[in-house]
């Protein structure tokens, strides 16, 4: 299978509970035959809305840069122009599910956004108190 995981950030640029566990998750899906890549926010800000590509200890991570820095309010995880971001990833990239961990610095709305292009979407709770 080609999953999706979609969390709030990353390494090397973040380093906490749930970045180590989508790490060691896809790596133990890949153990398993399964491809992932991982789909996350950035603290970094860039000009305009962007998706970047990197590969981390062999794992495809695409980092969503914002405009403005501003991302760590929880008023501020909705964004259209993130969703759009989102979907052109998802309508290239056709993972087979999306494995959702957490939207603090990318949008609310992605597990609809993927849901509207008949992408199954698992959720996965972290740090939402």
């Amino acid at each position: 299978m080609k999953i999706l995981q979609v969390v709030h950030g990353f390494l090397p640029e973040f380093r906490g509970g749930s970045e180590l566990y989508v790490d060691r998750l896809c790596r133990a899906l890949r153990a398993h035959g399964h491809e992932s890549a991982i789909f996350c926010g950035s603290n970094v800000p860039a000009g305009e809305d962007s998706l970047e590509e990197d590969l981390v200890d062999g794992l495809r991570v695409f980092r969503v840069h914002r405009r403005a820095h501003f991302v760590e309010e929880w008023q501020r995880s909705f964004s259209p122009a993130v969703e759009d971001l989102f979907r052109s990833f998802l309508e290239g990239d056709r993972p087979d599910v999306v494995h959702l961990h957490h939207w603090k610095r990318l949008s609310r709305r992605l597990a609809a956004t993927a849901r509207a292009l008949d992408v199954p979407v698992v959720l996965t709770f972290h740090d939402l108190f």
